[in-house]
């Protein structure tokens, strides 16, 4: 099913002004958008990009919307998709950037709080329906089951990837014998291009900027140094790298601790990706000319480095899900990737979310909206922060 750039661009605009909660709560929403409701791919496809993204460092739920912008748009869907996703927090954490010393996050936490739950929402109906395709048998639900309970105990990013390599392992040597090579779909000539030009950018951006910052003191040179390095060693998406970000940021004297702190608060209820925090750093930190050329620099530079790894794998990934060893294998991943949506659907989202009756109350009407009125994601987040707003106002 072949898409247009434009049409890729819009679904992944309106997903990009509407999909609070951060990355747990964006894939939801794009199995939403995508399988249930556009049907652009099926289950087993969305949870096999999915996967890949997982072993990915990166924004998990970014690379998964290029992911699907590629399936059905080639590179240039994956750029539409991208952009689409992207721009809204990029305009909003820019301005932010520029505005922070004028913005009172407090005034607004009552809608902020009604949107988050309407993520606890999205995240619940993405879960049991990933759940129930995912896992149709007792190993694959033990799989996930046990998943879920590790990564609740010990929550280390390193765990995520030493379960998901254990899964792999598992299910390929449960599966059949692979198949030949020759059997198997090679990428065409030019999508080998794209995947060693993609890896040779990458190590030139990881070795080279370092190089560079030691002998050029620019401020945007040691921005671009310090997101290219977040970007490239974050594995769990945003909520990993907003932290990480503040060594380098505040170390290095590119904000204060304040500011920054303040900046992170807002990427919190900002809609789409939390990795355009970088725009807030660059327009915070060079304000001239509205500090647009260093909000750019900054969003661009965090967000490349998954860009281009996940640009050298997609053709390898699609021939390598042919192979029957593999197929296999992707669903003792998949199951395993189900448990750790469990898992970070707990901590951080419900965990941070749902602190009262009132909250969990909000939150089942959200899911009663979405599953039994089939009300749009749109228009319940719309509704959802109007609410949280008119009950809690200025109340945490």
């Amino acid at each position: 099913m072949i898409r247009s750039s434009g049409s890729i661009f819009r679904h992944f605009l309106l997903l990009g002004l509407t999909s609070f909660g951060g990355p747990v709560a964006h894939i939801g929403y794009l199995r939403n958008a995508f399988v249930s409701r556009n049907k652009w791919l099926s289950d087993t496809e969305f949870s096999n990009y999915l996967a890949l993204c997982q072993f990915l460092p990166g924004p998990a739920s970014s690379q998964l919307g290029m992911s699907i912008g590629y399936h059905v748009g080639g590179l240039k869907g994956l750029f539409a998709a991208f952009l689409g996703f992207t721009l809204p927090s990029f305009v909003l954490m820019w301005l932010a950037g520029v505005l922070i010393g004028h913005i009172d996050l407090s005034v607004y936490s009552g809608a902020i709080s009604g949107l988050k739950l309407v993520a606890v929402a999205v995240v619940i109906q993405a879960l049991v329906g990933m759940f129930n395709s995912l896992c149709p048998d007792d190993l694959r639900k033990w799989i996930a089951i046990i998943a879920a309970m590790v990564m609740m105990v010990a929550g280390e990013v390193w765990l995520q990837i030493l379960v998901i390599f254990l899964a792999f392992v598992f299910g390929y040597l449960m599966g059949k014998a692979p198949v030949k090579s020759t059997d198997l779909a090679r990428p065409k000539k030019m999508q080998k291009y794209v995947c060693m030009g993609s890896l040779a950018i990458f190590f030139l951006l990881f070795i080279g900027l370092p190089l560079l910052t030691l002998f050029i003191d620019h401020k945007l040179l040691t921005i671009a140094h310090i997101m290219v390095q977040a970007g490239s060693l974050v594995f769990g998406g945003g909520h990993v790298v907003l932290p990480l970000l503040e060594e380098g940021v505040v170390g290095a004297g590119i904000l204060s601790q304040d500011i920054f702190l303040a900046g992170y608060g807002l990427a919190q209820a900002m809609p789409g990706p939390l990795f355009t925090f970088g725009s807030f750093v660059g327009a915070a930190s060079i304000p001239n000319q509205f500090g647009f050329t260093a909000a750019l620099l900054a969003c661009m530079m965090i967000f490349l480095p998954g860009m281009l790894l996940l640009l050298a794998c997609l053709p390898i990934w699609s021939s390598m899900s042919r192979n029957r060893g593999m197929q296999s294998a992707l669903m003792m991943v998949n199951a395993a990737v189900v448990g750790l949506l469990f898992s970070a659907f707990y901590d951080p989202v419900l965990v941070a979310s749902v602190t009262s009756p009132a909250h969990a109350a909000m939150a089942l009407a959200a899911f009663a909206s979405l599953v039994l009125l089939k009300l749009p994601p749109w228009l319940v987040v719309l509704l959802g922060g109007f609410a949280g707003q008119v009950i809690w106002g200025g109340v945490h």
